[in-house]
């Protein structure tokens, strides 16, 4: 059984369900019983759980309760009669806290913190948040000379590639365009040889793309 579905159960919760006749059964705990500093007297309880802290068991101990294993349990009562099956809260965990999607679910946000190792040069009342000075201010400090950011010079590289894409897209453009105008130069050279002078041969055209071809209907006298 997973972690989830086997949640903590503490004393005082277990003390706050043994009423109205629970007093004299065995609780049953599929998960860990742990203390309760808030409880002050814990009742005489028999309780049989998988895992009972060191702490509850020296109380329930004290108290004149007992405590079981869960293979004791089925040995003594194999039929689960006068016996309280109880289960911590599952939905205390951290992690529920941050269910959810939207700010109408009042789930609470994830706040990553970042945690640097001091250094031994810094002072000790210095933040170990805060990032290492590269020296002290009271040093005088050699200033070095102006150097150019990458973000302020353009590289010679740079506009040496980029010249030599955009020139290629522009020989491959001209290219494309000359096969084109040649094709239909080709075609309506064809098409001239084909039907002779006639008049009525020509090319129309619709929305910027060549349609079809208009060819004069023989006439018969």
């Amino acid at each position: 059984m997973s972690r989830i579905n086997r949640p903590p159960i503490s004393l005082s919760r277990i003390a706050a369900n043994l009423k109205n006749g629970n007093e004299k059964k065995t609780v049953v705990v599929v998960g860990t019983v742990t203390d309760d500093n808030r409880l002050l007297t814990v009742p005489k309880v028999s309780v049989a759980a998988l895992r009972v802290t060191a702490t509850a068991r020296a109380r329930i101990t004290a108290a004149g309760g007992s405590v079981i294993t869960l293979d004791q349990l089925a040995l003594e009562k194999p039929t689960g009669a006068n016996t309280l099956l109880l289960r911590g809260p599952k939905n205390s965990r951290e992690a529920v806290k941050h269910f959810g999607m939207g700010p109408h679910k009042n789930k609470v946000r994830w706040i990553v913190r970042v945690w640097q190792k001091p250094s031994s040069a810094d002072p000790p009342n210095r933040s170990p948040m805060s990032a290492p000075r590269a020296a002290s201010s009271s040093a005088p400090v050699v200033a070095a000379g102006r150097v150019a950011s990458r973000s302020k010079v353009v590289d010679t590289d740079t506009l040496w590639s980029l010249g030599h894409g955009v020139g290629f897209m522009v020989v491959t453009m001209a290219t494309v365009f000359g096969r084109v105008v040649s094709g239909l130069a080709t075609v309506c050279g064809r098409a001239r040889a084909a039907f002779g002078t006639q008049k009525s041969f020509s090319l129309f055209y619709g929305h910027g793309k060549l349609t079809g071809w208009h060819t004069p209907m023989p006439h018969y006298e």
